[in-house]
C-alpha cells in the first residue's frame, strides 16, 4: 500500500515523472492497484498537490500555500499542525481535521493569518501519512454494535468492529490491539478489526509487546530474499595484524555491531585507527533490501533483545567477529599532545579484531593500582592489550574534553537499573535523538564508543564541507532565549552561582559548569532537557549556513554527518553510500595508488588545476535521497524515541504500583498552576500532585518563584524543595502516577504587613 507522502517522495524536485514509472517504483502489478492510484492522482490534481502535465506524467505543484506538518491534539479536543519549516504552530478547529489522527502527517492551508497573540488557523487539505496503523483499545457495546474506543484520548474518533470480534471478552485486566481497515471519511467512522487481547498483567514482556503496539513497532516485516554484494578488495588495506578492540556494553547476543579501535603513540600525540562496520557496500542503492532497511529506520532495543535494522544475514556480514576477517571503512586520525585532531584520512580496509571490552573489564582496568606489580586474575589473558585499552581510554577522554569545549551538552544519566532493561538503558552509540547525552564515563564501554562516534561523524561533516559536497548531518534549532531565560531564572533561584556576561547572557556550556555540584543539579538538568530541540536530519545547503550562529544560546556541537553506526541509524548508511562514493572515485585510472582522501585535500581546493579532480569524485546526497525521505526519517526517529521513552516508562510504573499507599521522599522538579511535577527519589520517576489534593489552603502560582503560597498559612511549594508524598494511583499505559503530600518541610516566613 503507498501513501500520498510516498507518491510525493518519488517525484523529481523538478520535471515530471510518467505515471507508468511511478507504478513501476511503487512496484504496483495488480489492475486493482492500478485503479487505486488513478483515484489518488485524480484526487491530488484536483486539490492542488499534483500537476496533471498530460495524461501520461504529472509533476509536483510548487506553492507555497501548502505546509507540511504534523497534527498534535490534546484530549480536550484543542489540534495545533506543528509546521515541518519550524515555524509557528497552526491551530486546527475539529471540523477542519479532515478526519487526521494525532501523529498524522499532513499538509495545511493557512484560512486564517496570526493575529496579535493568537496562533494563525487553517484547515487540512490532504493526509500524506498516517502515523498509525493499529491502536490500543477499550471495546464498548452499543446497540449489539461493538466499537474500539482508542485509549489514547488525543485520537478523536471511534473504529467500527465486526461483530464476530465479541469473542475477545474485555475487562480491567485486558486491552486489544485493533488493526485500521478502513480510516475514517466523511460520515462514515474508521472500520477496524481486533488483532489479539493484551493482558496487563504478564510482566516485563507483556508490557514489552503493550508499548510496541501502542507505537506501531512491527517487528514480523518479511526480509527481501536478495543476494548480498561482496565489497571491494582490490584496493582495501591488510591491517589484521592490528590489535583491534571493540567496546561494547550489551548483553544480548543479537545486538548490532560497534565500531573498532586501535590506538599508538605517535610524535607526543596519539594516532588512532577508527574501524567502522561496511553497510552500504554491500547494498544496492534503490533495490527492495535498501527500501525494507529504510523503511525500518533504526534499531530499536526490547530491553533484553533487539529489533535490528539490518537483515540476519547483512548483519552478520557487516558484524565485526573476534579472530575473523571483516571488510571496514577506516577512519585514521593523528591527534596531538593538546588534544587536537590535526589529520585525517579515509580508507576500505580488512581487520580482524582481538578482544571485546565489556564494562566489568574496564572497571577492573580503571579501578587497578598502576603502581603494582601484580595484575588481577580477570585481567591476566588480556595484558598484552592493557596498555592499547588505556590509550583508547585516554584518547577518549581528551577527545571528548574537546567536544565538551565545543559546547557538547553531557547531563546526568538515571542510575536506577530496571529489570530486564540493562541494554535499553546504556548509551546507544550514534543515536542522537536528543542535542544532549549521558554524561562520559571510562567505565562504561558504550559510552567510549559514544565519544568515537561523535568524532568520526564530525570529521566527515569537516572534510564534505572542505569539499563543497551535501550530506546528510543532524541539527538542532536554537534554543528559545525566554524559555532559556526562565531556566537560569529557575537555576539562580535554586542558588546555583551563575556569572552573566555584560550583556546579560551565558553560554549553555558555561552555564551547565555553574550547575556541577549543585544539590539541585538534576532538577536544573531535567529543566534544560524540557526546552533543549531535538537533532534532526537535514540536507546540508551551503548557502544557508553561512552565518555564523548566536553562541549565547546555541548548541555548537551539532555538525555531525552520521556514518559510524550503520547497524543502528538508517541514516548512517546514506552517508557511507555518500563516503564510499567518493573513496572508489579518488583512486586513480592508470595505477593501483590510490589518491589520499584526507584532511590534505582542503589544502587544494583553491587550486585550479585540482579543481576538475574535485569536481569528478563530486557526489550529492540529493542522488539517493530527497526533502521527503528526511522527513519520514524524521517522523520515525521520534516513533523510536517516544517508544524508548515509553518502554522505560512502563517498566517504571509497574515498580512504582508496588508503593502504592506507601510515603515516599521526592524531589519537587515542576511547578505549574494546576499542581506541582515531583520526581519520585527512589525511582526516578515523575508523578503529579494535582493543586485538589491540597486541600489545607487556597494555593497561588507565583511563576517568576517557581513556587505555590497558600493564602492564609503561607506554606510554599517550590522548586526543588524536597517532600514527602503519597503514591495514590498508576496508570501503566497513559503513563501517569497520580501522587499527594504526606507532609511538606518548608514554610515562607510571614512578614509583619501580612499579618496586618
Amino acid at each position: 500500500m503507498f501513501s500520498v507522502a510516498k507518491i510525493l517522495e518519488l517525484l523529481p524536485e523538478k520535471g515530471s515523472l510518467e505515471i507508468k514509472k511511478l507504478e513501476k517504483m511503487l512496484r504496483i502489478t495488480k489492475k486493482i492497484e492500478r485503479n487505486h492510484l488513478g483515484i489518488a492522482v485524480s484526487a491530488l490534481t484536483k486539490l492542488g498537490v499534483l500537476e496533471l502535465e498530460n495524461e501520461e506524467s504529472i509533476r509536483s505543484y510548487s506553492s507555497e500555500k501548502f505546509i507540511k506538518a504534523k497534527i498534535r491534539c490534546s484530549s480536550k479536543g484543542y489540534c495545533f499542525a506543528v509546521r515541518e519549516d519550524g515555524q509557528e504552530d497552526i491551530y486546527i478547529r475539529e471540523q477542519f481535521l479532515n478526519h487526521a489522527w494525532h501523529g498524522d502527517r499532513v499538509l495545511v492551508k493557512i484560512e486564517k493569518e496570526a493575529l496579535r497573540r493568537k496562533s494563525p488557523e487553517g484547515s487540512v487539505v490532504c493526509i500524506l501519512e498516517r502515523n498509525r496503523n493499529k491502536v490500543l483499545a477499550n471495546l464498548v457495546n452499543k446497540n449489539e454494535d461493538i466499537s474500539a474506543v482508542p485509549i489514547d484520548e488525543r485520537i478523536l474518533s471511534v473504529i467500527d468492529i465486526p461483530n464476530k470480534d465479541s469473542r475477545f471478552t474485555i475487562d480491567n485486566e485486558n486491552i486489544v490491539e485493533v488493526a485500521i481497515q478502513k480510516y475514517p471519511i466523511a460520515q462514515f467512522n474508521a472500520v477496524g478489526k481486533v488483532i489479539r487481547k493484551l493482558s496487563l498483567n504478564e510482566g516485563c514482556k507483556g508490557d514489552v509487546e503493550i508499548v510496541k503496539s501502542k507505537f506501531c513497532i512491527d517487528d514480523n516485516t518479511q526480509t527481501p530474499k536478495i543476494s548480498l554484494k561482496k565489497p571491494n578488495e582490490k584496493y582495501r588495506r591488510d591491517l589484521t595484524a592490528q590489535d583491534v578492540c571493540l567496546f561494547n556494553s550489551w548483553q544480548s547476543k543479537e545486538h548490532p555491531s560497534l565500531l573498532g579501535i586501535y590506538c599508538e603513540p605517535f610524535k607526543g600525540g596519539i594516532k588512532a585507527w577508527i574501524h567502522i562496520p561496511t553497510v552500504s557496500e554491500r547494498i544496492v542503492k534503490g533495490s527492495k533490501l535498501d527500501d525494507w532497511i529504510k523503511s525500518r529506520v533504526d534499531s530499536k532495543c526490547l530491553g533484553d533483545k533487539w529489533i535490528n535494522l539490518l537483515s540476519d544475514s547483512l548483519l552478520k556480514e557487516a558484524s565485526f567477529q573476534i579472530n575473523k576477517d571483516s571488510d571496514s571503512i577506516t577512519l585514521l586520525i593523528n591527534i596531538d599532545k593538546s588534544g587536537e585532531i590535526y589529520d585525517w584520512e579515509f580508507f576500505l580496509s580488512k581487520i580482524s579484531p582481538k578482544l571485546v571490552i565489556d564494562d566489568n573489564i574496564l572497571e577492573l582496568i580503571t579501578n587497578r593500582n598502576p603502581k603494582s606489580r601484580t595484575l588481577p586474575v580477570k585481567l591476566k589473558p588480556i595484558k598484552d592489550l592493557i596498555n592499547i585499552i588505556d590509550l583508547v581510554l585516554y584518547l577518549t577522554d581528551i577527545l571528548n574534553s574537546k567536544h565538551k569545549e565545543n559546547g557538547l551538552l553531557e547531563f546526568i544519566s538515571k542510575e536506577n537499573e530496571l529489570e530486564n532493561l540493562y541494554d535499553h538503558q546504556t548509551n546507544i552509540p550514534g543515536r542522537d535523538f536528543h542535542s544532549w547525552k549521558p554524561r562520559y564515563n571510562k567505565q562504561i564501554a558504550n559510552s567510549i564508543v559514544d565519544t568515537l562516534t561523535i568524532t568520526a561523524n564530525k570529521i566527515l561533516f569537516k572534510h564534505l564541507t572542505d569539499l563543497k559536497i551535501e550530506m546528510l548531518y543532524l541539527s538542532s534549532k536554537p534554543i528559545d532565549q525566554l524559555q532559556y531565560n526562565e531556566v537560569i531564572k529557575s537555576a539562580i533561584a535554586l542558588n546555583a552561582k551563575i556569572e552573566l556576561d555584560q550583556d546579560g547572557f551565558i553560554s549553555l556550556p558555561h552555564f551547565i559548569k555553574s550547575i556541577v555540584n549543585n544539590p539541585n543539579q538534576r532538577v536544573i538538568e531535567k529543566l534544560l532537557k524540557n526546552i533543549i530541540p531535538e537533532q534532526r536530519y537535514n540536507i546540508y545547503n551551503f548557502s544557508q549556513q553561512e552565518v555564523e550562529p548566536d553562541k549565547t544560546n546555541y548548541i555548537n556541537d551539532i555538525y555531525q554527518a552520521p556514518w559510524a553506526s550503520p547497524t543502528i541509524n538508517y541514516g548512517d548508511i546514506l552517508n557511507q553510500f555518500l563516503l564510499i562514493e567518493l573513496i572508489n572515485k579518488s583512486k586513480t585510472k592508470t595505477s593501483s595508488k590510490i589518491e589520499t582522501l584526507n584532511s590534505q585535500v582542503q589544502k587544494s581546493i583553491n587550486n585550479k588545476s585540482s579543481n576538475s579532480s574535485i569536481e569528478s569524485i563530486a557526489f550529492s546526497i540529493r542522488e539517493i535521497t530527497n526533502e521527503n525521505v528526511i522527513s519520514f526519517l524524521n517522523t520515525e526517529r521520534a516513533r523510536s524515541n517516544s517508544f524508548n521513552e515509553g518502554l522505560i516508562s512502563i517498566i517504571e510504573a509497574r515498580a512504582i504500583d508496588k508503593i502504592i499507599n506507601h510515603i515516599v521522599e521526592g524531589t519537587i522538579t515542576g511547578v505549574q498552576s494546576y499542581g506541582l511535577f515531583v520526581e519520585i527519589n527512589s525511582f526516578e520517576s515523575e508523578g503529579l500532585v494535582h493543586v485538589s489534593t491540597l486541600t489545607d489552603d487556597w494555593y497561588e502560582y507565583r511563576s517568576r518563584q517557581n513556587m505555590l503560597i497558600g493564602r492564609k498559612n503561607k506554606k510554599t511549594y517550590q522548586l526543588g524543595d524536597k517532600i514527602k508524598i503519597k503514591v495514590i494511583s498508576v496508570d501503566f499505559i497513559k503513563n501517569q502516577i497520580d501522587l499527594e503530600v504526606a507532609e511538606d518541610i518548608k514554610e515562607l516566613p510571614v512578614t509583619k504587613k501580612e499579618k496586618g
